[in-house]
């Protein structure tokens, strides 16, 4: 056997030792705002996200993409499990969003904030 495919197979051996992804925590998980929507992504009615997990909207302009993420995050904002984290909002395209921030998402128009400039 050549080097490369012990190797090779050790790592596969490896990889049949690891465990199973533990059950998701759904009680940790934040609604959509929306029940159905809810449903769709968690099988619950009453949490749709999980936090640590990585989530992307996609669809043409005019979908709603942006008013479901600032509903998500407003529900974060009224959720106490989630007062320690930050709300950034990363939007390119946010000349699109012409409506009151605290008229219709309350908490989130204080907590709001812009990604950091940190970078190269």
């Amino acid at each position: 056997m050549s080097i490369a495919k012990a190797k090779a197979e050790a790592v596969k051996a490896k990889l049949r030792e690891r465990k199973p992804v533990e059950v998701v925590d759904w009680n940790l998980g934040l609604s959509t705002g929306c029940t159905t929507l809810n449903l769709e992504m968690s099988g619950r009615p009453n949490v749709g996200m999980h936090p640590g997990l990585y989530y992307l909207f996609v669809g043409d302009a005019g979908a709603g993409k942006t008013w479901l993420a600032r509903s998500i995050m407003a529900e974060a904002c009224y959720n106490k499990r989630y007062d320690a984290f930050s709300i950034i909002e990363d939007n390119p395209e946010n000349r699109g969003f012409m409506m009151s921030l605290p008229t219709y998402f309350g908490k989130l128009s204080k907590r709001l904030q812009p990604p950091s400039k940190l970078g190269p």
